[in-house]
């Protein structure tokens, strides 16, 4: 069996239990990114613009009260949301209308999610404190999108 840490702290917290675990970095698919985009999902599609995308496991390092916030800030556009959605996820408030949770997308359709403005709504402390990849914001960088974090 192999065990892997996708943070240098993550695999240093565990080595004393774990004494063969195994550090596998992040990175970016930049063959995803490169060259024309792959045709826009149908999810995000029919989504009306402008369009503010987060993808990603909803969890509790995960800033819900921004995703409402998100929401208000385009009513005439949507907050698209690809990723599995976990019980300990608050978002906080009622979901607006233009608020769309969409679910777990393949890979391969991402790249095609191009022509919104990315959301990174990760807490920092949550980030900061469980040895949490630090390359969030990679991929949406690599296809040149402008960003939103807080």
């Amino acid at each position: 069996d192999l065990v892997t840490a996708g943070t240098g702290a993550l695999q240093r917290r565990w080595r004393a239990q774990l004494p063969g675990i195994e550090f596998l970095p992040s990175g970016v698919h930049l063959a995803a990114f490169s060259g024309p985009p792959p045709a826009e999902p149908a999810a995000l599609r029919a989504l009306p613009r402008p369009r503010v995308l987060y993808v990603g496991s909803l969890n509790d390092r995960v800033n819900g009260p921004l995703f409402l916030a998100a929401a208000r800030a385009v009513p005439e556009g949507s907050v698209g949301v690809v990723g599995p959605r976990t019980a300990a996820f608050q978002l906080g408030g009622a979901e607006p209308r233009n608020l769309h949770f969409l679910g777990l997308k393949p890979h391969a359709e991402l790249a095609g999610a191009r022509g919104g403005v990315p959301l990174y709504p990760h807490l920092r402390r949550a980030v900061c404190s469980s040895g949490a990849t630090p390359c969030l914001r990679c991929e949406p960088a690599s296809s040149s999108m402008p960003c939103h974090c807080r």
